[in-house]
C-alpha cells in the first residue's frame, strides 16, 4: 500500500475522532452551524443528533424572575433567558412561553422603532419549531432544581418549556380569526360542510385520532360556550385547557415570529400522540383551602400515569392564588408533592377554559369549559 494513502486514511479517521469529542460539547445551534462546512461534518453532525435523541431528556424548562425594578429589564438579564433557549441539546420541536404583562411592557420599551419582534426577542429557532409566547397578568413556572413559583401580579417573569422532536408525539399550532370560529360552531352544527382552513390540520385523517389536548388562549373579549363546545365535539372529544390572556405572539410557517393579529380569537396549541396520555382536574371557586386542593389533585396521580417526560400546565384566575388563601404558592405547592419531578408551568389569566378530564361518560353532550375564578391543574405525559 501506498504508505501516502495510508497516512491519509489515518489522518481523515483521527479527524473524525475528534470532531465527534468536539461536536459532543456542542449545543444545537452550534451543530447546525457546523453542519454547513462539509459533506463528512454534515454527516457527523446527523449522528450527533441521533445520539442524543435516544439519551437526552424530550422536555426543557426553566422559570426567570426579575428581582430588580419592575419597570424596566437588564440586557443581560433578558439574554439569560435567551443563552438557556440557545444552549439547548436538542433540536426543539416547541417552544411554548409564558410572560407577564409587566415584563412585556419592559420588553416592549427596548423595541427600537421598526424593530422587528425577531430582532427583539433575538431567538434563532428552527423554521419547524412551533413558537408561542403567551403574554398575561401572572404566570407560574418551575426552574432547574425543581422549585416551583406561582408569580402573581406586577412582577416580571417568564416560564418556558421546550419539547424536542419525538417519535411518541407531535404538536401542532392554529391562529383563528373570529370568523373562522363561527364558521367552526357551523360546522359542528352541520350548518356548513367543511372546516375553515386554519383548523383542517386538525381534522386530517392521521391527525384526528391522536389529538389528545387542545390548549386555546384567548384574548379579553373571549369565546363563547359554542365554541369551546365545538372544538371538543369535532376533534375528538380531547382534553380542552387555556385562559384568557392579553398578547399572543406566534411563528408562522416561515419560522418568523409576529404578534397575533387584533382579529384573532383563538391562538391554539395541539398535542396529539397515540401513547400521549393527558388529565385534569376542575378546581372550582369554592375551593379556598389546602385540604380541599390536595384532595383534587390528588385525583391527578391516581391516574398511575409514567411520569419521566410529564410536565404540568396550570390555568387559573388572577384572583386566586394569595388573594384566595392569603398565601402564596398554595396550589402549586400541592402539585409538587404529588408530582416531585415534574415541572409545572402556566399562567394567571382574566378566564379559564378547562374542565376535569377524563369525563365520566364520553357522551356527545359537551361539559362546561368556560369559567370564572377556577383553576384548571393538566397533567400531559409524553411516553
Amino acid at each position: 500500500m501506498d504508505i501516502r494513502v495510508s497516512v491519509t486514511e489515518n489522518v481523515l479517521t483521527n479527524i473524525l475522532v475528534v470532531l465527534e469529542r468536539i461536536f459532543k460539547c456542542m449545543n444545537i445551534r452550534q451543530l447546525n452551524k457546523c453542519s454547513l462546512v462539509c459533506k463528512s461534518w454534515r454527516d457527523q453532525v446527523r449522528r450527533e443528533k441521533c445520539r442524543r435523541e435516544k439519551y437526552f431528556p424530550k422536555l426543557r424548562w426553566n422559570s426567570f424572575k426579575h428581582e430588580g425594578d419592575v419597570n424596566s429589564i437588564e440586557e443581560s438579564w433578558w439574554n439569560s433567558i435567551r443563552d438557556f433557549i440557545m444552549d439547548s441539546p436538542v433540536e426543539p420541536a416547541c417552544l411554548l412561553m409564558f410572560c407577564t404583562e409587566t415584563l412585556w411592557c419592559c420588553m416592549n420599551k427596548l423595541q427600537s422603532p421598526g424593530q422587528s419582534l425577531q430582532s427583539l426577542l433575538n431567538i434563532d429557532l428552527p423554521s419547524s419549531c412551533i413558537f408561542q409566547l403567551v403574554v398575561t397578568d401572572g404566570v407560574v413556572g418551575t426552574d432547574q432544581d425543581m422549585k416551583t413559583e406561582e408569580m402573581e401580579e406586577y412582577i416580571s417573569a417568564m416560564s418556558l418549556l421546550m419539547i424536542r422532536k419525538s417519535a411518541g408525539a407531535k404538536f401542532l399550532q392554529f391562529s383563528s380569526s373570529l370568523t373562522d370560529c363561527k364558521q367552526l360552531v357551523k360546522h359542528a352544527q352541520g350548518k356548513l360542510p367543511s372546516l375553515p382552513i386554519c383548523f383542517q390540520g386538525l381534522n386530517q385523517k392521521e391527525v384526528l385520532p391522536l389529538v389528545k389536548m387542545i390548549n386555546l388562549y384567548c384574548p379579553m373579549s373571549g369565546i363563547n360556550q359554542e365554541t369551546s363546545n365545538s372544538f371538543y365535539k369535532l376533534f375528538n372529544k380531547p382534553l380542552i385547557a387555556g385562559g384568557f390572556v392579553n398578547e399572543k405572539i406566534l411563528s408562522d410557517l416561515s419560522g418568523v415570529l409576529q404578534r397575533s393579529e387584533e382579529g384573532c380569537a383563538v391562538l391554539g396549541f395541539v398535542i396529539c400522540g397515540e401513547r400521549v396520555k393527558v388529565a385534569s382536574v376542575l378546581i372550582p371557586s369554592d375551593v379556598q383551602d389546602e385540604k380541599q386542593v390536595d384532595a383534587l389533585i390528588k385525583q391527578l396521580s391516581d391516574s398511575k400515569f409514567p411520569l419521566e417526560n410529564s410536565f404540568g400546565l396550570m390555568y387559573a384566575c388572577v384572583g386566586r392564588g394569595v388573594h384566595v388563601y392569603t398565601e402564596h404558592n398554595v396550589e402549586s405547592k400541592v402539585f409538587r408533592k404529588y408530582f416531585p419531578k415534574t415541572p409545572l408551568l402556566g399562567i394567571f389569566g382574566n378566564g379559564e377554559i378547562g374542565m376535569s378530564y377524563p369525563p365520566k361518560d364520553f357522551d356527545d353532550t359537551p361539559p362546561k369549559l368556560l369559567h370564572a375564578y377556577t383553576t384548571i391543574m393538566c397533567l400531559v405525559c409524553l411516553t
